[in-house]
Formats: C-alpha cells, structure tokens, sequence
C-alpha cells in the first residue's frame, strides 16, 4: 500500500475554479426558480382570492349591494335623463322588482349598447359608485339643423345623425336645411361639401344673434346663383353663392339683410335679395 504524504512547503491541493463556479451558479439558479415560483403562487392566490370575493359577492343578497337609481350627469340634449333609466330597466320601480346586484353589471357591454342605439350620443360612460350606486356621464353631438324632411339632424361639423322619436320633436326647434342632394344623406355620415355653406350662414348667425333683426327658420340650397334664407316671420333672404366665400362677407350680407328688415319694415311674404354690389332690393 502506497501512501503519499504532504512535504513540508507543499502547497494543499485545491479543487478546480471552475467546479466552485458551477456548484454557485446552480445555487442562483436554484434561488431565481424558488422566488418565481413564490411569485407565481403569489398573484395565483391573489386572482383566485378576487375571483372568489366576486363570486361571494355576486352570491350575496345583502341591500346594500342592491343597485338603486343611478346619478346622472347629462348636459341637456336630446336624451333625458328618464329615457336613459328607461333604456337600462333602472327606474325605482324597476329596481325594486328586479333586485340587481351592483356586481353582476357587465359596463363596457351596457356602454356599447347604449351608444349604438342612441346615435345622437358622443360619449357615455358608466362608473360603480360603491356600494348601491352608478354614475352615468353622458355628452351629445349638438345638432344645429334638421337635414331634408327625414328624421336626420347634422352639427356645427357637418356629422349627420338620426333622432329618436322624441328627438324628432325636439329638433322641430332647429332650421330646416333643403336640397335635392340631400337624398343621398345617411346617419353617420357627412354633409355634401357643397350644402356646407349652410353650416357657416347658422354659425355666422349664431356669432350675431345680438345685432340681427331675423331668426333663420330654414335654408335651401337647391339654387346655383342664390341660397335662399327663410325667417322665422316668413321673410327670404336671397344671399348670392359668390358672396358666401368666407365668414366674414357672410356676416355681411346677413347685416345687410337685417339693417333692410329693420329700416324698411319689412313685412312677411316679403324678398330681399343682396346683390354682388352689397345692394339690398327689395320684393
């Protein structure tokens, strides 16, 4: 049997540097695995641990999850606040017999809804107010005229949209504009480029509301020369096409028009038509 033994000044035999650096990379490893894993337990039990609330809370019958007439915040238009409660089923009355949880709601799928069936609407949103509540904000396109003689209204921007029944008989309020292109008009699309004029006349009005003698009633367009404005007391305004270029000679003629309504007395029944020389004659 052979036997080696260390000499005096020799030097200990040492293990390979490359052994120590695997046994340690293997420990890290070993470590990021047990912290993921932690991780992965740990957001498991947390979804789980909602889902399980949720599902408690959906299971519960307790009043004061029951949902009662929401909050409101609408500006004013063409939906009221009645036919938005009316729409979802969330009156008093219909919650009372109804007993709906505040959970069991699907809100972005009742936001949809809404809004493709209420066209008139731009935005709409619906928020849990914990623990009995909803608010619900709505914001309308704000029509400025009706659009031929079918239930459609159009914007300061030229979006064309339909009205609800009760919709219809509010916009009776607003002018009328007429033309033969009109029938070519869908909801949710655009005015023709050339009835847009019309949109810049009701602006123009609207700017100098103070200083005009007349309310515009309606605006037809069929003319090539002339875009022919009809008063609310039934007087019309013959405005040429090639004065209406810009905003300001369209404020123009149209105080051309009121200063000769004012001056004149004119009466109903009565024609202005302004000339492209700024002259007002009178028929």
């Amino acid at each position: 049997m052979i036997c080696s033994e260390q000499t005096p000044g020799e030097k200990p035999l040492q293990r390979p540097a490359a052994s120590n650096a695997t046994e340690e990379g293997t420990a890290k490893a070993a470590l990021w695995l047990f912290l993921a894993g932690l991780v992965v337990a740990a957001v498991a039990g947390a979804v789980w641990g909602v889902l399980r609330l949720r599902e408690e809370l959906l299971l519960r019958n307790d009043a004061y999850l029951l949902l009662r007439p929401p909050e409101i915040r609408n500006a004013g238009g063409l939906v009221t606040d009645d036919e938005i409660l009316r729409y979802f089923g969330w009156t008093a009355a219909d919650l009372e017999k109804r007993r709906v949880n505040i959970f069991s709601l699907n809100l972005p799928a009742l936001r949809d809804d809404f809004l493709k069936s209420h066209p008139t609407v731009s935005e709409f949103s619906i928020e849990r107010r914990l623990p009995d509540r909803l608010l619900i904000s709505v914001g309308e396109h704000s029509p400025v005229a009706r659009v031929g003689m079918r239930h459609l209204v159009v914007d300061d921007e030229g979006r064309v949209f339909a009205v609800s029944a009760r919709g219809e008989i509010l916009a009776e309020s607003l002018p009328l504009l007429a033309s033969e292109r009109f029938a070519d008009c869908k909801a949710g699309g655009l005015l023709p480029d050339a009835d847009r004029v019309a949109l810049d006349i009701l602006r123009a009005e609207r700017l100098s509301r103070t200083e005009l003698h007349f309310h515009i009633a309606e605006i037809d367009l069929t003319g090539d020369l002339y875009v022919e404005v009809t008063t609310t007391e039934n007087i019309r305004l013959k405005l040429p096409r090639d004065q209406l270029g810009d905003p300001g000679s369209i404020t123009h003629c149209l105080r051309l028009a009121s200063k000769t309504v004012a001056t004149s007395r004119v009466g109903p029944g009565r024609t202005l038509i302004v000339g492209r020389d700024n002259r007002v004659t009178l028929q």
